[in-house]
């Protein structure tokens, strides 16, 4: 090993902040993968079909939980090339996870549309779904109280029904709760893409250090870093 302990400071640095960081990378792939499932089992998911948001967090998360464990491990053991694949796959989970959620950003403008559709195909093909949100709401119809509400066997029968009665329309709580709840996945998406950033940041800046450490050694301390390295294998 050389020396320099200004070299080795800011390696010993470089190493612990990666492994902190990769640790909660860890951590914040088991919070995406939670967020999934809570997601899967909203009300308002069923309803909409829009399954491939949280079947994408499930599995983003998933991938994630296991690059901070190549991190963990990289840093851990000071191996070179286990960190420069934890840097390049974070890479490439941060570049799909902005583009995924920026995406989802844009296409909350037309949830109008969709929550219409999406109504409108509950109604012809699943009414109990429909049933179980004027239930969960306390509302009937969508944009009225007579529109495409259940039961079907009047426009005035969920109104005047003794299992519902309610007197106002299900739109605006349906939109209030899915833009809420859209919010919420949202930030919290953003709060782990910033903690993965961090991370791939110290990611990169240990594997610089270590390609220092390697090409900065003379052939001694090089045959040293090897048996070491073997050592540790």
């Amino acid at each position: 090993m050389t020396n320099n302990h200004p070299f080795q400071l800011r390696l010993e640095t470089a190493r612990l902040f990666t492994a902190f960081f990769s640790v909660l990378v860890s951590l914040s792939g088991l919070a995406l993968v939670g967020l999934a499932i809570y997601t899967l089992a909203a009300t308002h998911v069923s309803f909409s079909g829009r399954f491939w948001i949280p079947i994408f967090m499930l599995i983003m998360g998933a991938l994630v939980f296991f690059t901070g464990l190549l991190g963990s491990y990289g840093s851990l053991t000071e191996k070179r090339y286990a960190t420069l694949a934890y840097s390049a796959i974070m890479t490439i989970l941060l570049a799909i996870q902005l583009v995924v959620a920026l995406y989802a950003i844009i296409h909350q403008l037309t949830v109008e549309v969709g929550l219409d559709a999406a109504w409108q195909n509950a109604y012809d093909r699943h009414p109990k779904i429909i049933r179980d949100l004027q239930d969960e709401y306390g509302c009937c119809g969508f944009k009225n109280v007579d529109d495409r509400a259940i039961p079907k066997s009047s426009p005035q029968a969920c109104v005047e029904s003794p299992l519902f009665g309610y007197n106002r329309p299900c739109y605006d709580l349906l939109q209030r709760g899915y833009q809420s709840e859209f919010r919420a996945l949202i930030i919290g998406e953003f709060i782990l893409i910033a903690v993965q950033a961090l991370a791939l940041l110290c990611g990169t800046a240990l594997y610089k250090q270590l390609a220092v450490q390697e090409t900065a050694a003379t052939p001694g301390e090089r045959q040293a870093l090897l048996e070491e390295e073997r050592r540790r294998s």
